[in-house]
């Protein structure tokens, strides 16, 4: 394993400050190694916080920088952003279970993956990894019943014009279908219906809805 210092070094500061948190997030360095890093070096917060929202990995490094001593005002700020991902992500868990219910009432088979299912699964709760969109797996030849429940519930069809056009092509064309609901002016919720978790280049792999256990959102 290379050495913080030489991380340091070569890459910056910050970069290896992000690197020390995640070694601590998988066990293989200590807290008291973080605790001498925060006290003995200069370090820019500002570019911290940028590298672990550049990286997707905000959760992970919050989670930990929570463990230990930090500057009054630098820990204030990540305890606040830390509840901000932690409300959002029990946000969309909820909402992806209503979602879920609200068709499978209507005999749509639906399953739940990457966002608040894929940190339940790999992570062992919702809050490790930062979910800002909703994905579903559907067939879809549940589709057009899909969208009906979408737009009455308030979503708005972001590929409307596309999906008028191409038709049944689309299914072969796209890998999904997207919709938003909106806030007033801000985007509250962002769904995206998939019938195949690859792109059209990888045609090799192809994914069907009854190859999925579904996720019990209730569980999270």
């Amino acid at each position: 394993m290379i050495l913080i210092e030489d991380v340091k070094s070569k890459y910056g500061t910050e970069i290896a400050m992000v690197l020390l948190c995640c070694r601590l997030h998988f066990n293989t360095e200590k807290l008291s190694s973080l605790q001498h890093y925060i006290d003995t070096c200069e370090i820019n917060w500002d570019e911290v916080i940028y590298l672990s929202k550049y990286h997707r990995i905000e959760p992970v490094v919050y989670k930990i920088l929570s463990k230990v001593d930090l500057p009054a005002a630098i820990a204030s700020r990540v305890k606040q952003s830390q509840f901000f991902l932690v409300q959002n992500n029990f946000k969309q868990a909820l909402e992806t279970e209503r979602i879920i219910e609200l068709l499978e009432s209507r005999g749509i088979k639906c399953t739940p993956y990457k966002g608040v299912a894929f940190s339940r699964q790999f992570y062992g709760d919702i809050i490790s990894r930062e979910s800002s969109d909703i994905d579903l797996i559907i067939a879809h030849n549940d589709f057009s019943r899909a969208l009906e429940l979408m737009t009455a519930d308030g979503y708005i069809f972001e590929n409307k014009i596309e999906y008028s056009y191409y038709k049944e092509k689309i299914f072969t064309r796209n890998n999904s279908l997207n919709f938003d609901k909106f806030k007033g002016n801000a985007r509250e919720f962002h769904i995206e219906f998939h019938w195949r978790i690859t792109e059209n280049f990888v045609k090799s792999i192809t994914t069907h809805i009854d190859s999925y256990s579904i996720i019990p959102i209730k569980s999270f």
